[in-house]
């Protein structure tokens, strides 16, 4: 039987570098008005997708919305974070965007922030929505099954409006 060592050093400074990303997290929140504003990540009770999350993209009386998550698979559709970015791992998918009312948003479940370029890009690809965006993964059995399994609990979140 092999003998597993651990890098507690490791481990220590990716727990550090998390704590650091939160509180810079928390931060940003704390300073954010208290209405859904272009970038900020919502939790609904309705999603009952583990992981899936919303990203508000453009604020109006109906606030344009896309689906994200963390799932690594990447459709031609969909934008990925950098890794630097604030939030992530994170996947915008945008092909999934939906208009939620202002109203229904809960303050309390805003759980993080998007930068502002990550917003106009996705709304560049939304824009611009054509199968020429497709690539290989749209066409994976398990990419589809998960995004019919966002598309189910999108749905779930606009029956209630």
């Amino acid at each position: 039987m092999p003998i597993v060592t651990i890098d507690f050093k490791k481990l220590y400074d990716i727990d550090a570098d998390i704590a650091d990303k939160q509180n810079l997290i928390d931060i940003e929140l704390a300073d954010r008005p208290l209405s859904p504003q272009p970038g900020d990540i919502f939790l609904f009770e309705e999603l009952d997708v583990m992981g899936l999350q919303i990203v508000v993209l453009n604020v109006d009386d109906l606030i344009l919305t896309v689906a994200a998550d963390d799932n690594p698979m990447l459709g031609g559709f969909d934008l990925e974070l950098s890794d630097d970015a604030l939030c992530a791992p994170l996947i915008l998918r945008c092909k999934y965007n939906i208009l939620i009312p202002n109203y229904k948003f809960n303050l309390d479940l805003r759980v993080g922030v998007v930068e502002p370029e990550y917003c106009v890009q996705a709304l560049d690809i939304i824009s611009n929505l054509s199968d020429n965006l497709k690539n290989e993964i749209d066409d994976d059995l398990y990419y589809q099954e998960w995004m019919e399994e966002i598309a189910g609990a999108l749905k779930a979140v606009t029956d209630i409006y």
